[in-house]
């Protein structure tokens, strides 16, 4: 398992490193086909409750599939301790539901995710100001079928996920309706 640790806004010491180093490998005794572990410790301020520590924990398996748990306090090692066992309870309810549904209709090869920021170049100026792209994220995508897109975005706690859609070739796209259903957009060729 590759892991990747990352800081913003705030400096990582060296017994926070190790803390880290030490705990976040254990979630392979839940799940062992982790490819690759993502942890971002970063310190936002508030006026409210000062100084808060959030802790992000990004896991991708080797089938595709992405786990995210976020939690936030005035420690980092609170906030460390709580994002694992998010994680966990996470890792536990995937299990359930792939083992319930059998998953045995997989398709497609491993999902890999690339964020790219998209470098800031001045408009024309205009009266008006435009809205404008601030990010551009790019990911490769895998066939799957509407279930486990579902089920993907899920895991990940979006609104919506895009996905390729194993019976028609197609980019599909899920989303999460006001009344708790899911919806699916298909597109139709002209």
């Amino acid at each position: 398992m590759e892991m990747q640790l990352r800081a913003k806004n705030y400096r990582l010491t060296p017994n926070l490193e190790a803390y880290i180093e030490k705990k976040v490998p254990r979630l392979e005794r839940y799940l062992d086909d982790i490819a690759e572990t993502k942890v971002e410790i970063s310190g936002n301020n508030t006026r409210s409750q000062g100084l808060q520590i959030v802790a992000q924990l990004t896991v991708t398996m080797n089938n595709g599939t992405i786990l995210r748990a976020e939690e936030r306090s005035a420690d980092p090692y609170t906030s460390l301790d709580a994002v694992l066992d998010t994680m966990e309870r996470q890792i536990a309810r995937f299990k359930d539901r792939r083992y319930r549904r059998g998953m045995q209709r997989r398709a497609g090869q491993p999902l890999s995710i690339s964020e790219l920021p998209l470098a800031e170049q001045p408009l024309e100026e205009e009266e008006e100001e435009q809205p404008s792209i601030v990010k551009v994220k790019q990911f490769m995508v895998k066939p799957m079928f509407s279930d486990e897109a579902v089920s993907q975005m899920e895991l990940l706690d979006h609104d919506f996920f895009i996905f390729l859609n194993a019976e028609t070739d197609l980019l599909n796209v899920v989303y999460r309706r006001k009344d708790g259903q899911y919806g699916l957009i298909e597109p139709i060729q002209e």
